[in-house]
């Protein structure tokens, strides 16, 4: 009897479930989560002003299937933020540990002193693209900023992409809204070679429109490949800023070389950022 009744039991449970209506996630929708994340990245420039860090950039050749060289690069790194956006430069102090150059921090410099006459942002430009010499390819520069995915989704932006549902996670108990992009303008508003359009995938905090982590992918005849940037909480800013950066680049000799900033091949590189600090300098003079 007892068997019987706790059978019974059994089977009502199953059947509660069974026909119990499921209660499905929400999918947020994509237009309030475009909202949050444009809202977040113009209080991100207004909070970042100037934040200085340390990179470390491991640069690898990787045709053939194998690794033929490599390099170390220290750098100190500047990100800035200004009405217009945000902008990040570096200044190669170190290749394999070895000093390129005396560490004076003469990148913070330009912005704590502008040139006289001159513009602090053509100047950093210059320090950066000179570091360059020091690479084992150009075609590292080529998406060298892991500020610039950001600006695909600042509002004035937004509309020269498709932006399309992919998933919703959970993470750290906040919801993270996996989103799709494909750039539909004929050219990409960041630095690719000769513009070629990006797509990749936004991962972004509902609500508060934190962008957590970003993948580009940049492909035609001549160029593949693939950036992914992860960014976190530092806890001495407060802010969500760079942590990792990984490239994989392969350029071929489709083209002629024009699409390619430097030498066929294929390349691989690793970036690690730490030591932030924000210094006081005062943005509206940045120029």
């Amino acid at each position: 009897m007892v068997s019987r009744i706790r059978s019974w039991c059994v089977f009502c449970a199953v059947v509660a479930v069974l026909v119990s209506p499921r209660v499905s996630a929400q999918k947020p929708d994509m237009a309030d989560v475009l909202k949050a994340a444009g809202k977040y990245l113009t209080s991100f420039s207004e909070k970042l002003k100037a934040v200085a860090a340390e990179e470390l950039f491991l640069q690898m050749d990787t045709g053939g299937n194998k690794v033929n060289v490599t390099a170390r690069i220290g750098s100190d790194v500047v990100m800035v933020g200004l009405p217009s956006g945000t902008f990040f430069f570096r200044d190669v102090y170190a290749v394999d540990t070895k000093p390129t150059v005396e560490r004076t921090g003469r990148l913070l410099k330009l912005f704590e002193t502008p040139p006289d006459g001159g513009s602090s942002i053509q100047a950093a430009t210059k320090l950066n693209n000179d570091g360059g010499i020091w690479f084992v390819t150009r075609n590292f520069q080529m998406l060298d900023s892991p500020l610039m995915p950001l600006e695909l989704l600042r509002d004035v932006y937004q509309e020269g992409s498709v932006f399309t549902l992919d998933s919703v996670k959970k993470a750290d108990g906040v919801d993270i809204v996996v989103v799709k992009f494909k750039e539909t303008r004929s050219r990409s508003v960041i630095g690719t070679p000769v513009g070629i359009p990006v797509s990749g995938k936004f991962w972004i905090e509902a609500g508060s429109g934190v962008i957590r982590q970003a993948e580009m992918i940049v492909s035609d005849k001549a160029v593949n490949a693939r950036f992914s940037l992860k960014y976190a909480l530092d806890k001495t800013t407060g802010m969500w800023l760079p942590s990792e950066m990984d490239q994989m680049i392969q350029i071929s000799a489709v083209g002629g070389g024009v699409t390619g900033i430097g030498n066929t091949g294929s390349f691989e590189g690793h970036l690690k950022y730490s030591k932030f600090r924000q210094v006081s300098i005062d943005t509206t003079q940045i120029r």
